[in-house]
């Protein structure tokens, strides 16, 4: 069996610090935001839109898992299976 450690001592409260002041508001560094802001600007440019009816395919297969779940509950309602093991 393993011993049980003891604590090396007790514990001191921590120090009471000032209240901390609001710190003032700062200008955006140059270049931090605007540099992705501009990759951001770039990456949009390069998308072509979707035509009219076209789905992308992990949407499509999504909803066609998301409707056989469906069926498949419905058919487990109906069956009586409640799911409760034991």
């Amino acid at each position: 069996m393993a011993k049980k450690r003891k604590s090396r001592g007790t514990r001191r409260p921590a120090a009471a610090s000032p209240p901390a002041e609001p710190a003032e508001p700062r200008e955006p560094a140059a270049g931090g935001y605007s540099r992705s802001r501009a990759k951001n600007a770039a990456a949009r440019a390069a998308l072509e839109p979707l035509a009219p009816g076209e789905r992308p395919t992990a949407v499509t297969v999504g909803a066609i898992v998301a409707a056989l779940l469906a069926v498949a509950n419905l058919i487990a309602v109906v069956a009586g299976w409640d799911g409760a093991a034991g």
